[in-house]
């Protein structure tokens, strides 16, 4: 009897284990991470793989300007800019999802580029990486990665950040099969909400055309009924983390390449990535110098 009462209470103890391993997930951001071919970047993007490796998250996405900088520079550049990138993502042992930037955006900025070449915008990063937006679950949590970034209709070359009339219908279709309920995080580039114009410039200042995403409202408005738990967001090389209403909650992750490698942010944030903790939907992140 002893022997079956203890085999009872092992058996209730791993389902319990089982379960709250099931309940509990970390997932790695990473924010601008800029790379190069230049030794400090190969190296600093190296040294975060190894720390990724050792962390071991259960996957790990990133929040945009993969590289620096397909949108300025020849076809050939950029193209070896995205290789060298596609290379050294693979020694990530973690599942990984790719977001877009602006400077991932091919040509966008280089009037000797033309608009019709097809590889122009988010082209080169979609033959490399897959769609520009899409959407993956983990644990019961649903994930929408967004493209931020969208040709200035008013000027020949240059960005807009805003979501296009495309992805507005897309993610309307998409919440159609999510019930209220479960759990939701989305990823951009360029912030929908950040205070980092009015930290640094004074609680007046803008935060100008591209700073934050133009029609952000729009697009929280879309999940007023469902359980929208997380805003990840990139772009400002800023670290905050946002809680509004008792609703939406927006981090802004920082940035891997800091001052784009050369060296912490004039605020004096390090290179580094969040590492965050999802439990019984509460979340808590670390900032991993």
């Amino acid at each position: 009897m002893r022997k079956l009462f203890a085999l009872v209470l092992l058996l209730l103890s791993l389902t319990i284990h089982a379960q709250d391993k099931g309940d509990g997930f970390t997932f790695a951001f990473l924010a601008d991470i800029h790379l190069n071919n230049t030794e400090k970047a190969i190296k600093g993007f190296k040294k975060t793989i190894d720390t990724l490796n050792h962390l071991k998250p259960d996957f790990v996405i990133t929040g945009g300007d993969l590289v620096m900088d397909a949108s300025k520079v020849s076809c050939a550049k950029a193209d070896s800019l995205f290789m060298l990138y596609d290379e050294l993502q693979g020694d990530i042992e973690a599942p990984l999802y790719n977001c877009i930037g602006n400077h991932d955006n091919f040509g966008l900025r280089n009037s000797s580029i033309k608009s019709t070449h097809p590889e122009f915008g988010r082209g080169m990063f979609e033959k490399y990486f897959g769609p520009s937006y899409y959407s993956f679950k983990k644990n019961n949590w649903h994930f929408i990665v967004l493209n931020s970034i969208n040709r200035d209709k008013n000027k020949s070359h240059g960005y807009d950040a805003n979501i296009d009339s495309l992805q507005i219908e897309w993610i309307k279709e998409e919440l159609t099969g999510i019930a209220p309920e479960l759990p939701i995080v989305i990823i951009t580039h360029v912030p929908f909400i950040t205070v980092n114009a009015q930290f640094h410039n004074g609680g007046q200042a803008s935060s100008g055309k591209n700073g934050a995403i133009r029609n952000s409202k729009q697009v929280l408005s879309l999940f007023e009924k469902h359980n929208l738990k997380l805003i990840l967001q990139g772009h400002t090389h800023f670290l905050e983390d946002l809680y509004v209403n008792n609703k939406y909650r927006f981090i802004s992750g920082g940035s891997v390449s800091a001052a784009w490698w050369n060296g912490a942010t004039g605020v004096g944030m390090q290179e580094g990535f969040l590492l965050i903790e999802v439990k019984n939907e509460h979340i808590e992140w670390d900032y991993i110098d």
